[in-house]
This record gives structure tokens, sequence and C-alpha cells, in this order.
């Protein structure tokens, strides 16, 4: 169990990098609740993470200190060289004159 509090959150992460994808996510984020919950889910993490925090100006803050939560069990498993980056997108763009 990892705990992380500073002046705008409070933090407690439970990750079992070798679970069955057992969830409980509340961060009061609906959006990262549902990004958290899909990749616990479909990478079989047992993840339990509760997170409290300033909402009020902006929910940077309690996501940020949640993604910094993530970094002690991660590195431990993996270390530097462990995660790559994947994925390719190809996006329409159109020039526009000032």
């Amino acid at each position: 169990m990892l705990k992380r509090k500073t002046g705008e959150t409070d933090i407690v992460l439970e990750l079992n990098l070798d679970g069955s994808g057992g969830v409980e996510v509340s961060t009061g984020i609906g959006f990262l609740d549902h990004m958290l919950t899909l990749l616990a889910h479909h990478a079989s993490f047992d993840l339990k993470l509760e997170a409290q925090g300033d909402l009020e100006w902006t929910s940077i803050i309690p996501w940020r200190t949640s993604a910094f939560a993530w970094e002690k069990p991660w590195r431990r498993r993996w270390g530097e060289e462990g995660i790559n980056r994947y994925g390719w997108a190809l996006l329409p763009w159109t020039k526009r004159s000032a």
C-alpha cells in the first residue's frame, strides 16, 4: 500500500501487478476513474485507488498526484527499461492562413 499526502491531495494506492483485474477506483474525476478501470482490467492488475483532493479549482492536482503514486510499484517491477511506448496515429490536418 502506498500513501501520498500533499497540501492539496490524499492518495491511497494498492496495486498488484500480478492480479486478476479487480478494480476499486474513486478519484472524484469521472474520466480518470474510467481510464484507470480500463487499464487495470485489461492489464489484469488489481487496483484500489482512493484519491481525495482539491477539485474546486482544477482536477490536475489529484490526477498528477495519483500518477506519482504509481511510479514506485512500476519502477520496482520494471525499472527504467521495462515500459515502452506503443501506438500510431494518422490525423487530418488543415493549414489555415492567418
